[in-house]
């Protein structure tokens, strides 16, 4: 019966936060009204009563003065006065709203309206919690009337798809006694000491909450969920210029890559003593490159299975790795220019498939050598295009031929033409 008395009194009675702002009001229009008596008062003593209608030029000139001076320095009062005691976030007025505006971001929402939030639900402290960046995980943090707001030990605070879709729920916010029958709800205010739950829902998706210890009047409840709205904004607005930035940072990585891409994947082909080299096409995930060993020379063609973004600097660093073996001074074959590439894949985590083919011709004998890893190889003699030379195996030697060109070909698409220098 008492608890109904309070509640009822309490309904009717203003909120703390209600009772401090009339309060403002109150006084700075007394104080108001005082300046312009004691101004009134100064002009009825400066100007002589002999003057005719000086009572009326008295009055006249303090209502003028009261318009130009008074009216503002009282406005600029109300909202230094506002902004000193209550939240700056709430109000209307144009110096307090432009002020509140610019500070409405992720970390003043942290230093400023969470700790405006607790204290406009008259409580002692509060949590807010906040979708991270990537959108997986909430950061949370804690505020003590009197203390200062810290951040909790425990980042990115997993939480349960059965807690979203509670808030989701009650998106007028919730408190415990709602809910104290279900064990399974109660737990969520016992997890974040909280009496009542107040969610930041923007297009049906959770940025984040505030919980609090004490449950809020139902006046100061509307000045809540309009916080409430606008920090969900503050949230999404953070977490997608995040994104933009790594995707304007990421987009400029593959400009650069896409540039170093043009300058290593060029048609130009190096010349061998007896063959020169030609190649139709210019893809980042067909690696076309030369070696030279002691006594003999080698062409490198490792083609990528799927073209993804990224494929050319894969080819670029392996590129690098076979130069770097040059350099070491150490001693090339076939078999060691395999087993680097399949160790520098293996390296990178390239899970995709890949394929292989090298060319070895000796300076003293005729012909070439092939060695190929994979399926979809083809060389052919140009005057015969339908017979495959190459057969199943990793070396295929070629010596003596009648007519020393031939043709490559990746998927039935060619890929390098190797020419008799005559």
């Amino acid at each position: 019966m008492l608890s109904k008395l309070m509640d009822s009194l309490s309904s009717i009675l203003p909120s703390e936060f209600r009772l401090k702002a009339q309060s403002i009001n109150v006084l700075v229009r007394i104080l108001s009204i005082f300046l312009i008596i004691l101004i009134y008062q100064m002009f009825r003593k400066v100007i002589p009563g002999s003057i005719v209608y000086s009572l009326e030029i008295s009055m006249l000139s303090a209502m003028l003065i009261a318009v130009i001076g008074i009216l503002p320095l009282q406005e600029f009062l109300d909202a230094k006065l506002k902004k000193l005691f209550l939240s700056e976030f709430l109000f209307d007025d144009p110096l307090t709203l432009k002020s509140a505006r610019r500070k409405f971001e992720y970390d003043t929402l942290i230093s400023n309206v969470f700790p405006d939030m607790v204290n406009i639900s008259g409580s002692n402290s509060g949590r807010i919690a906040l979708l991270d960046k990537r959108g997986s995980s909430f950061n949370i943090y804690t505020y003590t009337r009197g203390g200062k707001q810290k951040k909790v030990k425990k980042k990115n605070y997993q939480i349960s798809e059965s807690l979203i879709l509670f808030l989701k729920e009650n998106k007028q916010g919730i408190s415990i006694d709602k809910c104290i029958q279900n064990p399974k709800y109660n737990e969520y205010f016992i997890t974040f000491k909280a009496n009542y739950i107040l969610p930041f829902l923007f297009r049906d998706k959770l940025f984040g909450f505030l919980a609090v210890t004490n449950i809020p009047l139902e006046q100061d409840l509307m000045n809540l969920m309009v916080l409430g709205s606008k920090c969900a904004m503050a949230i999404y607005n953070h977490n997608l210029s995040s994104q933009i930035a790594i995707h304007a940072k990421y987009k400029r990585e593959f400009e650069v890559a896409s540039k170093i891409e043009d300058l290593i994947f060029t048609k130009k082909m190096q010349d061998f003593k007896t063959y020169q080299f030609n190649s139709p096409i210019k893809n980042p995930n067909i690696l076309i490159e030369f070696l030279s060993g002691v006594n003999e020379q080698y062409f490198v063609l490792l083609t990528l299975g799927i073209n993804r973004i990224g494929s050319g600097l894969v080819s670029s660093y392996l590129l690098g790795t076979l130069y770097s073996q040059g350099f070491l001074k150490k001693k090339r074959n076939v078999d060691s220019i395999k087993r680097l590439i399949d160790q520098t894949m293996i390296a990178l985590s390239w899970q995709e498939s890949y394929e292989l083919l090298i060319g070895r011709f000796l300076y003293d004998k005729p012909g070439m050598s092939l060695y190929h890893y994979g399926l979809n190889f083809k060389v052919t003699d140009p005057e015969d295009p339908n017979t495959n030379l190459l057969s199943v195996g990793w070396r295929n030697q070629h010596e003596n031929l009648a007519n020393n060109n031939f043709n490559i070909y990746y998927k039935n698409n060619i890929v390098l033409e190797i020419i008799k220098k005559v």
